[in-house]
């Protein structure tokens, strides 16, 4: 009998290990204990994200090259998912925590495969001299409404650092009801 509930136990154990290695998906539109925010908040956070369901807005932190690297928040090459509801406002805090350069943009994922002269697919959803950026420890912020459905990216837009893993995505939904923020 013993052995059966310790086998038993050890597969619960690896099922729930193996569970763990999936993607997961951090919804600020449910409050979390840390925050003391009430399910009739108008205004909920994460570490990343926070979102104002009353004036329709979020706050969104990027850091560049966190635990080094070539990253947004410390996920590379499309590891983080963002995903806005349309005509919702982001306001984009960056913050540079990385020796190099770098810059925060949104782009249409056609841009992907160029190595320089990026647009913004949204105006106002660019740091300021994005093709050049600004040194470590800079703080940059921008805005801009998320007013056309579909996904984008966001990028470093100094050259050559799309190709050295630092992207993100980015989508506008016309179906979600409040943002999220995924991660792999």
């Amino acid at each position: 009998m013993k052995k059966r509930t310790w086998m038993t136990l050890g597969a619960a154990a690896l099922a729930i290990s193996m569970t763990g290695c999936g993607a997961v998906t951090a919804s600020v539109n449910t409050p979390s204990s840390s925050n003391n925010a009430s399910s009739n908040s108008s205004s909920t956070s994460s570490k990343w994200m926070t979102v104002n369901k009353t004036s329709k807005s979020i706050d969104l932190k990027l850091e560049a090259g966190v635990n080094s690297g070539f990253n947004f928040n410390g996920y590379p090459i499309g590891n983080m998912t963002v995903t806005v509801p349309m005509g919702w406002k982001v306001n984009v805090n960056f913050k540079n925590d990385s020796p190099a350069y770098n810059s925060a943009m949104i782009v249409t994922s056609d841009q992907m495969t160029k190595s320089s002269g990026f647009t913004p697919a949204f105006s106002g959803a660019s740091t300021p001299k994005s093709d050049t950026g600004v040194a470590q420890g800079t703080t940059q912020t921008f805005s801009f409404t998320a007013d056309k459905v579909g996904k984008y990216d966001i990028i470093s837009a100094i050259p050559g650092h799309i190709s050295s893993g630092m992207w993100d995505s980015f989508v506008v939904s016309s179906s979600a009801t409040s943002p999220t923020l995924t991660t792999q």
